[in-house]
């Protein structure tokens, strides 16, 4: 299992909302907001924290568990040597994130070192399905280079979670990958 967050910052830094305390309260814990607060850099740690719950989410919810809004329920822990996690239970997601300048980018697995490839996108159209349409039209085509099955052949639909699982003429593919778009970024994220 493996889950992606990806944060186009542009959009991001102009919601001045961000750091206000109603904001913070409803998503961030006590100490995820100290560590933001502290930040010298405030709004990339808050979107840094942001991607590594969400990320985590993903893959909470690939194990079965309900879908639900419960952001402070996910805690996320920042560290400088790449072992950054979150826990949410009894369950531990580690962590791995990219910050540019124009975006955040995590990726969540359940081993401290999980094996992935990541492909991003430069999106064009501002439309979210069109966004979420170019996402699996990649997918699909990492696959059929993996498998030279043709795409036409794959479909993706979702689970009773919400969770997006790839079929091939019908029978669901044994293949683990997570998609995030936000504004003018995406990612497509395979478990390798």
């Amino acid at each position: 299992m493996i889950g992606n967050d990806i944060v186009d910052l542009s959009l991001s830094y102009k919601s001045r909302r961000t750091l206000s305390d109603r904001f913070l309260n409803k998503l961030f814990t006590k100490a995820e907001q100290e560590l933001i607060r502290n930040s010298s850099i405030p709004e990339d740690t808050l979107w840094l924290l942001w991607s590594m719950k969400e990320s985590a989410y993903k893959v909470y919810v690939q194990q079965g568990n309900q879908p639900s809004f419960a952001p402070t329920k996910f805690r996320g822990t920042i560290s400088g040597n790449d072992q950054s996690y979150v826990t949410a239970d009894q369950s531990v997601y580690y962590t791995s994130t990219t910050i540019t300048g124009n975006y955040v980018h995590s990726i969540a697995g359940l081993e401290p070192k999980t094996s992935y490839s990541v492909e991003f996108l430069k999106l064009t159209k501002s439309n979210y399905q069109e966004q979420h349409q170019a996402c699996l039209n990649k997918l699909k085509a990492i696959y059929a280079g993996y498998t030279e099955i043709p795409t036409e052949q794959m479909v993706v639909r979702k689970n009773t979670f919400g969770v997006p699982q790839l079929y091939i003429n019908n029978l669901k593919a044994d293949f683990s990958f997570s998609i995030s778009h936000h504004g003018r970024y995406a990612a497509v994220v395979i478990r390798n």
